[in-house]
Parts: structure tokens; C-alpha cells; sequence
């Protein structure tokens, strides 16, 4: 199969795909019929073909699935199957019109055999809201998440049991949430992450590192929102928990001291976020050293900072600091330099040395080409 094909199929595993669960059937027993047999050899092929980039042959497969299945019991979780695989199918085609009123219609079959509280039910729904979402069509996914959120504030919250099936459903809600705050529907997204957050924080100990993502998001989305009262102390939970998780020289934790030294700084508390950014500072290289990419992310972030407060002097010393390691990690052309070197030049500009910050920013230039 060419390179830029497996390159694709990867593109949409990741970005896509994930977003469905092929049904596999291997689950079939030994007895099963020969139409069973059937249905399970087409699902087999279909998948694999789907693998593999051949999306004709993964086509085929996939609708003589469903033929079996239909003709095995139309109203069976075999028929919703093999209708989400040919639909997942058509997603990694770029045909989300085929797929939709397929995934549809395999969650009314899982409804009807499962009923509305089946995790899987939930789980499928879940999906394709995210689908909805991908595909804009909002209008179709808000009430669908409205009533998933209902779901678990009523249902899952108050039940004692289930603790790792409440758990997938966090993540799910996280997942929604995530989605909905790209699209900037930052309200609802703010009303999943906080169900997300109360089943974690009523089913994991208060110093599981899954909390601290949980607090995380709920803070940016704060933040997203100008609320920085309300963030403030979500980034300070998340950082206490990562510390406590996974120790404070973590680049998990790191990065928590970040957030929180840049909520600081976003809500205009300037004393507060240069004591966080340097403390980061004093970390990394503590615990990584000087020439460290998690050193020079710290000087990076330090400097951004003292730029914008106008101490230029100190904040050229920081971003000189972080260049000179992106180089040795990256090399002198790479990308990503380009951006750092144009603070660079703004803060040497500032500071009168014209000469110097003329040449990085033709670098710059050069760079971007």
C-alpha cells in the first residue's frame, strides 16, 4: 500500500475513527449458524480491508454484513453493528451524509434491544454527538448532550455502583466538552466537565491524576470565558494534584504551573504569575538542567511574560535562553524558531540593541521563506 495511503488511514484512526468502535465478531460461538458464520466472515473482511485503505473492498464487505445480519433479525445488535461499521466506513471515505443515517439508525436498534440507560446505548450517543459536532450540525447534537448531561447528574451521580462504567462516561463527557469548547459553545462545555468532574471526584481517591485533568479543564474553560476568579482555583487543584500524583518536577506538573502562572497573568495579578513562572523556571532546571526543552519551555514562557510587562532586558536574557536550546534540539531552521525569535527581536529592540534584533528577525523572515 503506498506511504501517503497508511498516512491517511492514520490521519482518520486518529482524528476520526476514534470517534467509532468497530464491532468485532469474534464473539461468536462455535455452534453459531451458517448465517452467523456469514456475517461474521463479511465483518471480518471489511474491517481489515478498512485497515488496509481498501475502501471498496471494505464497501462490499460491510453491506453484505448488513444483508446477513438483516436477514438473521432485523431489530438485532449484529444489524447495529454491522450498520456502524459500513458507517464509520463512509466517514473515512468523506461521506458523512451516507453515514449519518446509518449511525441513527444502529442507536434506535441499541435502544430498542439494550433500552435508553444501556451504557452502550449512552456511549453510542455519545459518538454521535461528536459526529454532529465534526459535521456541523450543532442544532442536532446540543439537545442530544443536554439530555446526556441530565443523564448524569440524575442517574449516575446518586448510584452507589458501576464505579469503572461511570468512569468511561466522564471521559466521555470530557470528550463532549472538549468539542463543544473548540466550537465555542463554552457554557455547555462548562456543564460537562463539572458532571465529568463530580463522578471522579465521587468514585477515584482526591490524589488520582485523573482529577487533576478533570480540574483542568473546567479551569480553561473558565479561563476561555474571562472568569478568572472561578479558573484561579481550578488550575491550583489541578497543579496540587498532579504534584501530589507525580511530583512536582513532572512535565505534567510543569505544565500545570504554567497554566496557573499564565491565569495570573491573564487576569492582570502580575506579582502572582512572575513568582509561578519563575518558580517553574527554578524547577525545570533543578530537576532537567539548563539545556533541558522543559527548561527552555520555562524561560520561554518567563520571558513571553516579561515582554509584555515591558521589561524587555529581562525578558531578552529568557528568550535568548530558550533559543539557543530550540536550536541545539531543533536545528538553527526549524519552524517553530520563528516565532521565538521575533520576541526575541521585539524585546532587543526595546532594549536598544537595534543591530542585534535586525539580524533575528531576518532570520525570521528567512525561515518563514
Amino acid at each position: 500500500m503506498p506511504e501517503e495511503i497508511k498516512m491517511e488511514i492514520a490521519k482518520l484512526t486518529k482524528k476520526t475513527l476514534v470517534l467509532y468502535c468497530l464491532i468485532a465478531a469474534s464473539n461468536i460461538c462455535s455452534s453459531a449458524s451458517a448465517g452467523e458464520v456469514e456475517w461474521q466472515k463479511y465483518s471480518r473482511s471489511g474491517a481489515a480491508a478498512l485497515q488496509e485503505g481498501n475502501f471498496g473492498l471494505a464497501e462490499r464487505m460491510f453491506k453484505l454484513a448488513v444483508k446477513e445480519s438483516e436477514s438473521l433479525e432485523p431489530q438485532d445488535l449484529r444489524v447495529a453493528g454491522s450498520l456502524t461499521n459500513l458507517g464509520v466506513l463512509y466517514v473515512a471515505r468523506n461521506q458523512p451524509l451516507k453515514a449519518q443515517p446509518l449511525f441513527e439508525k444502529a442507536i434506535l436498534i441499541k435502544q430498542n434491544c439494550l433500552g435508553g440507560q444501556n451504557p452502550e446505548v449512552i456511549m453510542s450517543v455519545g459518538k454521535l454527538c461528536q459526529f454532529y459536532i465534526v459535521h456541523g450540525q450543532m442544532n442536532r447534537a446540543e439537545p442530544l448532550i443536554v439530555k446526556l448531561n441530565s443523564f448524569g447528574q440524575t442517574v449516575i451521580l446518586p448510584r452507589q455502583d458501576n464505579p469503572a462504567e461511570d468512569l468511561d462516561m466522564a471521559i466521555l463527557f470530557d470528550n463532549l466538552g472538549g468539542s463543544l469548547k473548540s466550537a465555542n459553545k463554552l457554557a455547555l462545555a462548562e456543564d460537562l466537565f463539572k458532571t465529568a468532574l463530580a463522578i471522579r471526584e465521587k468514585t477515584l481517591p482526591a490524589d488520582h491524576a485523573a482529577l487533576a485533568s478533570s480540574y483542568e479543564h473546567l479551569a480553561k474553560t473558565y479561563l476561555a470565558e474571562n472568569k478568572f476568579s472561578l479558573a484561579e482555583p481550578y488550575f491550583k487543584r489541578a497543579l496540587d494534584v498532579s504534584i501530589k500524583a507525580q511530583g512536582e518536577q513532572n512535565a505534567a506538573s510543569l505544565a500545570k504551573l504554567d497554566e496557573y502562572a499564565d491565569c495570573y497573568a491573564r487576569a492582570g495579578e502580575v506579582k502572582e504569575a512572575e513568582e509561578l513562572f519563575k518558580k517553574e523556571v527554578a524547577i525545570a532546571e533543578k530537576s532537567y538542567g539548563k539545556q533541558s526543552t522543559l527548561s527552555a519551555n520555562a524561560h520561554l514562557a518567563l520571558g513571553t511574560f516579561l515582554l509584555k510587562q515591558g521589561r524587555c532586558s529581562e525578558a531578552a536574557t529568557n528568550l535568548g535562553q530558550a533559543l539557543t536550546v530550540f536550536e541545539k534540539t531543533n536545528g538553527p531552521q526549524h519552524l517553530s524558531l520563528a516565532p521565538i525569535l521575533d520576541s526575541y527581536s521585539e524585546a532587543l529592540v526595546k532594549s536598544n540593541r537595534k543591530l542585534e534584533a535586525k539580524k533575528l528577525a531576518a532570520r525570521a523572515r528567512d525561515i518563514r521563506g
